[in-house]
Order: C-alpha cells, then structure tokens, then sequence
C-alpha cells in the first residue's frame, strides 16, 4: 500500500519520481546551497542519504577522491548503524551480503610455546536482545555505493561532485563561504552555505572517541601490561559502545528532561529507540516496532495503550482536535502523518480489536486518493513487558527523527505533548 499510496504505475517502486527542480538544475557544482557536506565517508553520505529525500533543501556535497570510495578503510557495521539502514530501506541488503559476527574468541600467546597462540575466552559478540539486528561486516566502500544508491533513486537525484577539497571556510551571521580547490583541473570555487552546528552531536562524538582511544590502546598493546582478563571484562562492559547504542544525548530543545521516565522504563530518554517484535492488527503481520520509522524526517508518537485503552483513545480524539500539534504543523495539502506520526500499541490480541472501531488518527487518509492507511496500530502485551512501560496507565514516546526518544510522557499529558513540539516545529 505505502509504494503505490498514489496509485499503480510501472518500473522500480523504489526509484522516486523526480522532483522539478532536479530539471532546473545545473550540472556543474552550484554557487549557492542551503547545506554542503564536505566529505564522501560514512557520516557525509548518511546526512546526504538523509537531505536527498528532501528536494526543496539544496543541497550539494563534495569530495576530494577523484571518485566513489574502492576500496574500505574499515569493515565494521555496528548493530547501531544497520537499524539506521533499515530507516533508509537498505538493511535486507546489507545483512544479507554481509559476515554476522555472532561470538567474539579471545586468543594470548601460549605461556607452554610461544610460537603458538591458545584460545581464552569465547563469549557473544552483542549483549543479547540489544538489537534486532547483528553486528556485521561489509567492506566500507559497498557500504557507501548502498547509501549513493538511495540518493540517486530519490526525489532529489542527489550525487556528489568529486575532485574538490575544501581550503577555506568563512562564518557570519548568514551563513559560510566555503572555498574548494579543483584537484584536477585547477583553480578554486567558492560556496555559500547556510551553517549549522551541533553542540548535541560534538558532545556525544569526544564521548565516542574517548572511549576508542582506551579501546584501541587495549587492542594494541601486544599482550604486554594489559591483562587478558581485564580485557575480557572490559570488552563485555562496554558492548553497548561496539554495538553502537550507548550514546545518550542530554536534555536540549528537542530532547525533554526525563521526568516520567518510570513509565518506560525501556525507553530511556536520550537514548535511540529500542524495537521490539509486535502484531500489526490490520494483517496479522509479525513486525518489528522500531521499523515503522523510515528516514523521512518525521517525529513519531508512540501511545502504549492503558489497559483498557480509555486513556490512549482520549488521547487519539486530542490528536485529531484543532488544538492537536499534528492539525497545527501540518502543512496544508500534506499528508497527515508527514510531521507527526502516530503509532499506537495496544495490549489486547490482534482477534480482540476491531480495525474499523479504532480513531480516526490511527486511520489517516493519504495521497492523492484519499486511501486510509491501516499499519499505523500493533499488538502486542509482550512489548510491555521487555521495555518495562507500565500497563496500568500506559504512555506515550516521543521519538526524532533520527530515533532518538525525545520524550516519555503520561497519556493525559496533552498539554505538554503540545508544548514539546511548539518549542522547535513551525506553524
């Protein structure tokens, strides 16, 4: 239903009609941009993987390389950063192509003969039930052509401009210049970009890079003055680092302070949302939760229903209201789960609940038919369990775009839900 939402038409349903501007557009690098990513690794086609979907945000990125990456300077795909994928559509592929690593062996010099090494230790390789996805290895440059891919099949028909090394930067109150050297050909560009900055993301990047500086420093030590033990220990404590979900990010405009955090226990505020398998009620369906959010820059609201579902229902009529921030930050014309999206989980079985009983905010209408879209509520009492939400009352988790829980709040907290997202979204 969500590929053909506008109806059936031919060719590949993940290849994205063009969007006007693409026609529009030059194909020489352009003099003026609202973002320019400097960088073709991981992090700079992730971000550009993210803005392709958006065609209205111009956006052009740049590399030095003369083109797309060879051969991998690394190998290691984090269970972290293959949930990422599966927001892009992209996680199939990988886990199928890829080596799963499933244990991890510890290995020392043989103290009888050191020509030889002996076998320590054997333990998982990711804590169990950290993520429904394994710890992999792909080659770094397959995993970057998957992300330039999906930037060519979008909307936007993004592709980097190569050859081109950034060699100055200059700030102020509008934005930045940026001037690139052409490796190739001589002579140098200036951009014009709008600048951002992160102090959330520069905060969690000194916290990851301590931690690997230790780790690698461990990794290196040849045995010596490191004991094999203590490596083991330290290994097992920080799996949560390797598996790339230890990052924690502090109380800002778009993450609340944790104070309902009793009522999830399992979604800890800060943190990326953690899935967990549910019943889709329109089809029976076995999902995971967390896949429901796809990369496509919207917030969602996840209500576990009370146990009777009195409270998630009043909750659903304040979302279909006038005051309901889904009705305010809506664009006119958009669909109506474009910025907000509201998922619900309900305790009973799939056979307990009726479809066509259920509020019309978990029935939204989309596209240019009109067609109801029915995957938007799950079942599951299992789910309460694993992530400790309280089955009495019930909850709601706020999640960013990026899958990070924003908020924890109770079911009748409509007014702060509502001044949560008028801190940071546009009317």
């Amino acid at each position: 239903m969500q590929f053909y939402v506008n109806g059936y038409k031919p060719g590949d349903p993940f290849v994205e009609d063009a969007h006007p501007s693409v026609a529009q557009r030059s194909d020489g690098l352009p003099d003026e941009v609202d973002v320019l990513i400097v960088g073709c690794g991981p992090a700079g086609l992730v971000l550009a993987a993210q803005l392709a979907n958006f065609p209205d945000i111009r956006t052009a990125v740049v590399d030095r390389r003369d083109g797309p990456l060879a051969m991998g300077q690394a190998d290691g795909v984090a269970c972290r950063t293959v949930e990422m994928f599966e927001a892009f559509g992209l996680a199939d592929r990988l886990v199928a192509e890829a080596y799963w690593v499933n244990e991890v062996c510890f290995w020392r010099l043989d103290p009888d003969d050191p020509t030889k090494i002996t076998r320590t230790g054997r333990i998982r390789d990711a804590e169990e039930g950290v993520s429904e996805f394994p710890h992999v290895i792909v080659n770094q440059a397959r995993m970057l052509a998957y992300l330039q891919d999906h930037m060519e099949r979008s909307a936007s028909r993004l592709r980097p401009f190569y050859g081109l090394e950034a060699s100055g930067l200059e700030v102020d109150a509008g934005g930045a210049s940026v001037t690139l050297q052409h490796l190739t050909t001589g002579g140098s560009s200036t951009v014009r970009a709008r600048y951002t900055y992160s102090e959330e993301r520069q905060a969690v990047a000194e916290e990851l890079i301590d931690f690997d500086r230790k780790f690698s420093k461990m990794f290196s030590a040849d045995g010596k003055g490191v004991d094999q033990e203590e490596f083991q220990r330290y290994f097992v404590a920080q799996g949560r680092f390797t598996a790339g979900v230890a990052t924690r990010h502090a109380p800002s405009i778009i993450t609340a302070e944790a104070t309902d955090q009793h009522l999830a226990e399992g979604f800890q505020v800060g943190t990326n949302f953690h899935s967990a398998p549910v019943i889709r009620l329109a089809d029976a369906k076995p999902v995971q939760l967390g896949h429901a959010a796809r990369a496509d820059g919207a917030w969602r609201i996840y209500v576990f229903a009370d146990r009777d579902g009195s409270r998630a229902r009043k909750l659903c009529e304040f979302l279909d209201s006038d005051a309901s921030p889904i009705r305010r930050f809506t664009p006119a014309g958009a669909d109506p789960d474009s910025v907000i999206d509201v998922r619900a989980v309900f305790q009973q079985g799939h056979r307990e609940l009726a479809v066509d009983e259920l509020p019309p905010v978990l029935l939204p209408r989309k596209g240019k038919f009109g067609l109801v879209d029915y995957e938007k509520v799950f079942c599951s009492a299992e789910i309460f369990e694993l992530r400790g939400v309280d089955r009495e009352s019930g909850c709601m988790v706020v999640v960013r775009p990026d899958q990070y829980v924003a908020h924890v709040l109770a079911l009748h907290e409509c007014g702060r839900l509502a001044d949560f997202f008028a801190g940071f979204l546009i009317d």
